[in-house]
């Protein structure tokens, strides 16, 4: 989301990046900070620093040189613009601007011509001199990074302002270096669809925005020739272009802001590019007349890191045969030059023979099919469909260093095979190395692979590895869901159950759901299940609800055998049905369910569908309490206070209690409050027994609620009167008559307040 201080209203344009100097352009690499209210410039003196605008994009150095966003960035730049007024007096402005044939770019119409409202219009300020910047990518490394004088036009009486587009003159031939963009353009886009963008927000070094970068959902309603979308952007991201996520192909000219993370219906605006380029007159290639994108993914890290490992010439000349221009490139070289022994080919004459497929080849070779049984996933796509042959690894049983070794070995025969990315990731994260993990699971799910997609997304909702990004995670798993991964799909059901990452939707989260039941996948079933049991998104249904806990039950699923469990045991979509119901926990609670252990250990201590039998029930209690399960924990202090299937003993039953209390379960703060405050196997302390008393009050305990004046003793009641006056509950006088005042101090406590 943007920044609200750094955009302007929709009824205004997106302004570039502006700082001011004196007298001389002064053009340089610092970024600046830069606030704009309305279309007024407020400058804040950073000293050169780097910029601390903050938003939802990333450097594009991040990703590999064959990445494909890596190589459209290639020809756009930053337009730096050197405005002067009479005084002499001058402000350097950014804007993005993409290299076109003949040393052309094309941007904004606005970046050298504001508004008339614009606090550079009314100060007088012209644009005297302009500069492209192209490769600027790292601010320490500034090497690469090329300067070209930009021809200005004339400011009055273009055509092209209806479009917000203009196109400069280049000198010095930036196209020998860095080539010309292809205007592979389309007007196919949806709301909800999935944008990138390239560009230089607030004069930084080139950045792409891709997470939450969307066609917005109200597109229906806008103007001829706008696309609302959003996209994170900044002043500077001016004349950037609005890319088709799936394929790069250009749907707009990005050219006002207007998007706030306070205002769920904001959004940017681009213009579409077919009418810039109608309005322009520049050759396009439409969608039908576009040649199929090459997707190659990032990779010469991986095979630099391939090849180092390994060793060996083939490797290193694998590297070489597809990163020449790799920034390591040397170092292979050399190792070429010094160790690999050149030898005249052997001309052969034969017949000419049939290319295998990748599918033949990828099957007769020993690293990936070492790589899919070394670190492989079960429930890789890839199987249904053949491609892979192997049955893959348990997770807990891969060996990390072997996996690696192999599946780089892998990686070196298929650079761009998603599948050995997701393999390598997948060994990297045995061994808890996230955040190499998730550059590997990020190649693979930019490449469209499934697996990688939910991994991705799993790291990213937990924080794993950075800090927990929801919505990114949101998103990969939309993109997995979307390729029906059933996981994805489950995963993506409880984002929208529990409102994360997305907004709150039962309907959306039902959907999903089924859609991963369907498939047999046991959590989807569980939690479509449990949809029904609540009539959450859908209407209740117990029967269905019994139908899809017992399929996931079936598979072994133990939350599942649990719930089927209580479904017996109340009654609910079948006959009431105590051994029945015991039958299940005892599956559930033989894997080490918590939650089955305790009430297995209930059912054994009261005779609910199984003889009375207290050693049993002090085993599975104390099995769950062990687990640090609350209830489980106070219930094995009861044990030890009331002496059933054990020695009686008060001390012990305390330290239970105490566990069960400050884990927050209301039932274990009420009896240690209770034993504090009698002195009953512990030392009297009135103080903390009002302490624990409020806590279970709070957790929905009303023990002390029901509790009669005359059984209160004095000291603790008037500890629990000083506790509730301080919470703002009571008003009364500290007396210790637990009265109706105190009571009703007590009931507001347990509503919290």
């Amino acid at each position: 989301m943007n920044l609200a201080r750094i955009l302007i209203s929709l009824a205004l344009l997106a302004v570039p990046q502006m700082t001011l100097a004196q007298s001389e352009c002064k053009f340089a690499y610092e970024d600046r900070l830069v606030e704009s209210s309305g279309a007024d410039f407020q400058i804040l003196d950073l000293d050169g620093n780097p910029s601390t605008i903050k938003g939802n994009w990333t450097p594009v150095r991040s990703r590999s040189l064959n990445d494909r966003i890596r190589k459209f960035s290639r020809t756009i730049g930053r337009l730096d613009v050197c405005w002067e007024d009479d005084a002499g007096k001058t402000a350097i402005t950014y804007c993005t601007a993409t290299l076109l044939e003949k040393n052309r770019i094309l941007t904004n119409f606005h970046c050298t011509n504001p508004a008339k409202s614009s606090r550079l219009t009314q100060l007088g300020f012209l644009p005297v001199e302009a500069r492209l910047l192209m490769g600027f990518e790292d601010r320490f490394q500034t090497d690469n990074v090329d300067y070209y004088r930009v021809v200005l036009p004339a400011r009055a009486g273009s055509p092209v302002d209806k479009a917000d587009a203009q196109i400069f003159q280049v000198r010095g031939q930036p196209n020998r270096k860095w080539g010309e963009t292809t205007l592979r353009i389309s007007d196919d886009f949806e709301p909800g669809e999935a944008m990138i963008i390239v560009h230089h927000p607030a004069g930084m070094v080139k950045m792409y925005s891709s997470v939450r970068c969307n066609i917005k959902d109200s597109q229906a309603q806008a103007k001829d020739n706008v696309i609302r979308h959003e996209c994170d952007t900044a002043g500077g991201s001016s004349g950037s272009l609005l890319l088709r996520e799936r394929d790069l192909a250009i749907v707009g000219l990005h050219h006002q802001g207007g998007l706030t993370p306070e205002d769920h219906r904001s959004f940017n605006q681009a213009i579409r590019f077919a009418y810039v380029a109608d309005q322009m007159q520049l050759a396009v290639l439409t969608e039908e007349a576009a040649p199929k994108p090459v997707v190659t993914g990032g990779v010469c890290d991986q095979l630099f890191d391939a090849a180092k490992e390994i060793g060996q010439c083939v490797g290193w000349e694998a590297y070489l045969a597809q990163c020449a221009n790799h920034p390591l490139a040397a170092i292979g070289q050399a190792f070429v030059a010094n160790t690999c022994k050149s030898e005249e080919p052997q001309v052969v004459i034969a017949d000419p023979k049939p290319t295998k497929s990748l599918q033949a080849r990828m099957a007769d070779s020993t690293a990936v099919q070492d790589c899919d049984r070394l670190a492989g996933s079960a429930e890789h796509m890839d199987i249904t469909s053949g491609m892979m042959l192997q049955p893959g690894i348990a997770f807990n049983s891969i060996n990390t260093a072997r996996a690696v070794k192999t599946c780089k070995q892998a990686l070196v025969e298929f650079p761009d095979q998603p599948r050995m990315l997701f393999n390598t990731a997948r060994a990297y994260q045995s061994d808890n190395n996230y955040s190499t993990a998730v550059r590997f699971y990020r190649n693979s799910a930019e490449l469209g692979d499934a697996a990688a997609q939910v991994n991705l997304g799993y790291i990213l909702e937990q924080g794993l590895a950075s800090a927990k990004d929801e919505v990114e995670a949101a998103y990969w798993y939309r993109k997995s869901a979307e390729q029906g991964h059933a996981r994805a799909q489950d995963n993506l059901g409880i984002m929208y159950a529990n409102g994360r990452g997305v907004a709150q939707d039962d309907f959306e989260a039902v959907r999903w759901h089924r859609a991963a039941a369907e498939q047999g996948n046991m959590f989807g079933q569980t939690n479509l299940g449990y949809m029904y049991e609540v009539g959450r998104g859908l209407g209740q249904n117990y029967a269905q609800a019994l139908r899809w806990y017992r399929l996931a039950a079936d598979q072994g699923y133990a939350l599942a055998q649990s719930n089927l469990a209580l479904m017996y045991l109340n009654g609910r979509g079948v006959s009431k049905d105590a051994p029945e119901a015991m039958r299940w926990f005892q599956k559930a609670a033989d894997q080490g369910f918590a939650r089955a252990q305790v009430n297995l250990g209930y059912s054994y201590e009261v005779g609910q569908g199984v003889p009375i039998d207290y050693e049993k029930s002090l085993l599975w209690y104390r099995k769950a309490a062990d687990q640090g399960h609350g209830l489980a924990q106070g219930n094995l202090g009861l044990m030890y206070s009331n002496g059933r299937g054990v020695d009686k003993d008060e001390v012990e039953a305390n330290r239970w209690y105490r566990k069960s209390a400050d884990n927050g379960h209301g039932n274990g703060q009420t009896n240690l409050a209770y034993n504090l405050e009698v002195g009953r196997g512990i030392k009297k302390n009135p103080s903390e027994a009002a302490e624990y008393y409020a806590k279970a009050i709070a957790n929905g305990s009303d023990w002390a609620i029901g509790r009669k004046a005359s059984e209160w003793d004095l000291q603790t009641a008037k500890a629990l009167q000083r506790i509730m006056r301080d919470a703002g509950v009571y008003d009364g006088s500290i007396d210790g008559q637990m009265g109706p005042s105190s009571k009703a101090a007590m009931r507001r406590l347990a509503k919290g307040g």
